[in-house]
């Protein structure tokens, strides 16, 4: 006798808004980025502290959403932008191009990315536990390589490819969420979407900082405002007495 059949996971169409969600936060910090280079070209870490300063004020809108789920789109809105303020550092610093038409190319992994996830959660007939196992799997291992790729590159490569490792990051942290309300019509979409927004800013500029700092906010995270090098201060020697 063979046990009882583990219950499939149902189509739910909710995972391709979900989808439709991240795929309009990577618009939004492809032309964000195009903005902050224009705006912040006098000082790399303008773009990073007003990146924070709109993820601070989308935690106030997400803790607003409780009782008005409409507040989950502005904290979704105001991390998609802080995604695209926190990334134009890095292009000022590395002296990239910005340009909207360039860099749309980078958008088709990403976009790519959330599709194949999708058909994967609504499409096929996979089991609750393994679609999740999937989707966690898939997301370790792009969002692994993509760091991978960011942190080991020269510098000199065309900028709608680092677009691209961006962007695939952002979209690698829409899977779990995905997968979390694939079937699930008590989970709030656009409360675990916000989740993945706050996931993916957090992300991505703590990538951005180690790269433009060059490791120097790894140690103590001293940043180097006001034209400071960051570098620790090598102790004085003790002198000897005679």
């Amino acid at each position: 006798m063979t046990g009882p059949e583990l219950p499939s996971r149902p189509c739910d169409s909710r995972v391709f808004s979900c989808a439709g969600i991240a795929a309009l936060m990577l618009g939004l910090m492809l032309i964000s980025n195009a903005v902050g280079v224009e705006l912040f070209h006098s000082w790399k870490w303008y773009g990073v502290i007003v990146g924070v300063a709109l993820m601070l004020a989308a935690i106030f809108f997400h803790s607003l959403g409780k009782r008005y789920k409409g507040f989950y789109l502005m904290s979704l809105l105001l991390n998609g932008i802080g995604n695209g303020c926190s990334l134009s550092a890095l292009y000022i610093d590395r002296s990239l191009s910005a340009s909207v038409m360039e860099n749309l190319p980078g958008l088709l992994p990403g976009i790519c990315l959330l599709l194949l996830g999708a058909l994967l959660l609504a499409a096929l007939p996979i089991k609750k536990k393994a679609a999740l196992w999937i989707c966690g799997l898939l997301d370790a291992t792009v969002i692994a390589g993509c760091c991978l790729g960011i942190l080991k590159t020269d510098g000199q490569e065309e900028a709608h490819w680092r677009f691209a490792m961006f962007g695939a990051l952002l979209a690698a942290m829409f899977l779990v969420p995905m997968g979390m309300i694939s079937g699930n019509q008590e989970r709030s979409l656009l409360r675990y979407a916000s989740f993945a927004g706050f996931g993916a800013y957090i992300l991505i500029t703590l990538i951005v900082v180690l790269v433009i700092s060059e490791g120097e906010a790894l140690d103590g995270l001293d940043l180097p405002f006001g034209g400071s090098s960051g570098k620790r201060p090598k102790p004085k020697r003790r002198q000897k007495w005679p």
